[in-house]
């Protein structure tokens, strides 16, 4: 299927004016790794990018997967005329809720999420912390409004522990944000709990994904906390819908649907089971299709990293002291 067809399954709700680019052209014009890894459909300051259809799978199901891509593509025309915020599908949530989600800023400004692991460590992706240097960024916690940053707790960070062999394809996107000071728990600030490493999902498995991020690519971000339900969807499905625009390793978990997934800077957010972070959201659409699962770094593949460097760095400061 080539992008002119594309444009005749929902034509109707394409913005008049809105200007399609083949991937060829639009990764001439795009820096850095996802370069030549989308096509674009962009009406002024709005962007949806849209990889190429999948190709042959074998005729039993070839039917099946050619509806489902349909059903994505067909999310993401509509999504075109949306204009709403947040997580996709989102609705408005409280804190408490969700005690354990935190914020992550770059130089004074709202960057990722976050999930709170302990007092003094915070689990968040890769991609979020290129700029290894500590200085830029803090964490705020315990405020489901970041406008106003009420009542939130606000601490500046020690040390970012990134996995080594993190690369610009999400394989390995994990970080730890070691913090400068203690977090306070009480009902808006808590840790969430890790998986077991032997943690197994099925078709039925929805989990919880929160988030202030825009809904479109570079769009406003939401100034409440925003959550939704988002299905599992099997890693195989998964790497058919994205066609090679996307890495999906065994290390990787895919949720989402065309009205319910992350939404553009919900990366490094916490994909939650029972107050449990299983993923952390790595891969949001492919950098931007509002209707497009979403690709998660799967925790339970990471459990000895984490407990290795959270207790490394502890042992380190007690050393100190």
């Amino acid at each position: 299927m080539q992008i002119k067809k594309l444009q005749k399954i929902r034509r109707s709700n394409i913005i008049e004016g809105t200007e399609v680019i083949d991937a060829l052209s639009y990764s001439q014009k795009l820096k850095g790794p996802w370069a030549g890894h989308v096509a674009r459909i962009s009406d002024n300051r709005r962007t949806i990018r849209l990889p190429s259809c999948p190709g042959p799978i074998g005729t039993r199901n070839r039917r099946k997967l050619r509806s489902r891509w349909v059903d994505y593509i067909i999310g993401i025309l509509d999504a075109v005329t949306s204009r709403s915020v947040g997580v996709i599908g989102g609705e408005p949530a409280r804190i408490e809720d969700f005690s354990y989600l935190a914020s992550l800023w770059k130089r004074g400004k709202f960057h990722c999420g976050a999930s709170i692991l302990s007092h003094r460590f915070v689990l968040t992706s890769g991609y979020c912390v290129i700029l290894l240097n500590p200085s830029r960024y803090y964490v705020l916690a315990g405020t489901a409004d970041i406008g106003t940053q009420e009542g939130g707790q606000r601490h500046n960070l020690e040390q970012i522990i990134r996995h080594d062999h993190f690369n610009d394809q999400g394989q390995n996107d994990i970080c730890l944000l070691k913090l400068a000071t203690s977090l306070v728990f009480n009902s808006k600030v808590s840790a969430v709990r890790l998986p077991e490493s032997n943690i197994a999902f099925s078709q039925d498995t929805f989990f919880n994904i929160s988030g202030w991020g825009s809904q479109i690519v570079h769009g406003n971000i939401s100034a409440t906390l925003k959550n939704t339900l988002v299905p599992f969807l099997d890693r195989n499905i998964c790497k058919e819908i994205f066609n090679g625009e996307a890495v999906v390793t065994r290390n990787m978990m895919c949720a989402g649907s065309k009205d319910h997934t992350a939404g553009d800077a919900d990366n490094g957010g916490p994909l939650v089971l029972h107050d449990t972070v299983v993923g952390i959201v790595s891969t949001v659409a492919a950098h931007g299709n509002v209707a497009y699962p979403t690709i998660c770094t799967k925790v339970s593949a990471y459990l000895d990293w984490i407990r290795d460097n959270m207790k490394e760095r502890f042992a380190k400061k007690l050393k100190r002291t």
